[in-house]
């Protein structure tokens, strides 16, 4: 009966001290757009941004087109650092800052939620007005990796569209 109830504490012991900012700590740093892999990145969007549009009846589906092309575009440089135990993400392209703890952020047309699953991964959803979606990071440490996936739901879109950018990490300046 004793050991029934130790198990669970010392699980929860164990869960912390994994998900501890320590464990996390190569995830600092500036990340930039991959240049050997900027073409190919380039490429898949296109052809990703070419299917999610092909449904729609020929003039909407010029039009949609060019308001992806203008309104989607990879962020060139973000900054991950540990600020007190919480990981913050910066996006240096826009100066837009998010919390990476699981606490909701509101903003002024939409909000992020952004939490840590370590060791690896940041899962972030949020919503901008009426578009909303996901953006999945995954790092690959031992290579100074970061693959971004975003999947993005706009309601004027037939098809969700889902893209791949890929990072590799810089010294700070």
């Amino acid at each position: 009966m004793r050991r029934a109830r130790l198990a669970p504490a010392l699980a929860l012991t164990l869960s912390l001290a994994l998900a501890s900012p320590a464990v996390a700590a190569d995830l600092g740093g500036d990340w930039v757009r991959s240049e050997a892999r900027r073409g190919a990145d380039r490429e898949a969007l296109e052809a990703e941004i070419l299917r999610s549009t092909h449904p729609l009846p020929l003039l909407l589906r010029g039009l949609s087109r060019v308001f992806v092309r203008r309104n989607v575009r990879p962020t060139e440089r973000y900054r991950l650092v540990d600020e007190q135990g919480v990981w913050m993400i910066h996006d240096l392209d826009s100066d837009t800052r998010w919390r990476a703890d699981g606490v909701l952020e509101l903003r002024e047309n939409g909000d992020v939620h952004s939490h840590f699953q370590p060791p690896d991964r940041i899962h972030q959803s949020w919503r901008h007005g009426e578009t909303g979606g996901t953006t999945e990071w995954h790092f690959d440490l031992s290579a100074d990796a970061l693959t971004i996936t975003v999947t993005v739901n706009e309601a004027r879109l037939p098809e969700p569209l889902r893209y791949t950018t890929h990072y590799e990490r810089v010294p700070s300046p």
